[in-house]
C-alpha cells in the first residue's frame, strides 16, 4: 500500500511538472509571436507613413508645377488682375481635372479665400484654415489635414508668382475609402484614417475595413488623450 501511495505521488508530482513545462513553453511561444506580431504591425505602420507622406510629396510637387504655368497663363492672370471670378473659377476647375483633385482654392495675399471649387459664387470669404497659409508662410509651401464642408481632405498649398508672390494657390484632396485602398494596395494591410474629436472620441474619416469592423475598431482604441 505504501509503495501504491508513493506511485501516486510520484505520478501527480511528474504530471505537476509536465504541465508547469508546457505552460511555461506555452508563455514562451506566445510572448515570442506577440513581439513577433507587434514588430510586424509597427512595421506596416511605418510603410504606410512612407506611402502615404510619398503621396503627398508627389501631389505637392506637381501643384508646384501647375501653379507655375497657371502663373504664366495670360488669361488667368488677366482674371485675377481684373477679379474676372467667373474665369478664375473655370481655370481652377480646369487645373483640378488636370490634377485629380478634388478641390482647387485660390486664397489672397489678404488671406481670405479669392475662389474655391467647392463654392464657386463665395469671393472673398473667411478662411477655413488659417493654420496652413502660416505654415505656407514660414515654408514656401504646406500640406495639412484641414476640413472643409465638414469633409476631411489633404490640403497643399504653394504661392502663384508673377514673379512674386501675388496669391497662394491651393489643392484639396479628398481622405475617403479611395485614398485608403490607394495604400493598402503597397502596404497589403488595412488602413483607417481616424480622428480624435471633442471629448476624446474618434471617429472614422475613411477605412478600407467593412463598415461592421469600424465600430469594434474605435472601440478599441478608448479615448483620445
Amino acid at each position: 500500500m505504501r509503495f501504491r501511495r508513493f506511485q501516486n505521488r510520484l505520478l501527480f508530482f511528474l504530471l505537476c511538472l509536465l504541465t508547469l513545462s508546457q505552460a511555461a513553453a506555452f508563455l514562451a511561444v506566445n510572448a515570442s509571436l506577440t513581439a513577433n506580431a507587434r514588430r510586424s504591425i509597427a512595421a506596416q505602420l511605418e510603410v504606410a507613413a512612407r506611402v502615404f507622406f510619398r503621396t503627398v510629396s508627389e501631389r505637392t510637387s506637381y501643384l508646384t508645377t501647375s501653379a507655375r504655368v497657371l502663373s504664366g497663363d495670360y488669361a488667368f492672370k488677366t482674371a485675377f488682375a481684373t477679379g474676372d471670378h467667373s474665369t478664375i473659377i473655370s481655370a481652377l476647375e480646369n487645373y483640378k481635372l488636370r490634377m485629380q483633385a478634388d478641390a482647387m482654392f485660390l486664397v489672397s495675399l489678404r488671406r481670405t479665400l479669392t475662389a474655391s471649387t467647392l463654392q464657386p459664387r463665395a469671393k472673398d470669404a473667411p478662411l477655413p484654415f488659417p493654420g496652413l497659409l502660416a505654415a505656407a508662410g514660414d515654408e514656401g509651401e504646406a500640406s495639412a489635414l484641414v476640413f472643409m464642408d465638414g469633409r476631411a481632405y489633404q490640403a497643399l498649398l504653394v504661392p502663384l508668382l508673377d514673379p512674386e508672390p501675388v496669391a497662394w494657390l491651393g489643392a484639396g484632396f479628398l481622405i475617403d475609402d479611395k485614398l485608403a485602398s490607394e495604400v493598402q494596395k503597397t502596404t497589403l494591410a488595412d488602413i483607417s484614417f481616424l480622428r480624435a474629436g471633442q471629448g476624446g472620441a474618434w471617429t472614422c474619416l475613411a477605412s478600407t475595413l467593412p463598415s461592421a469592423l469600424e465600430n469594434p475598431l474605435l472601440g478599441a482604441l478608448g479615448r483620445a488623450a
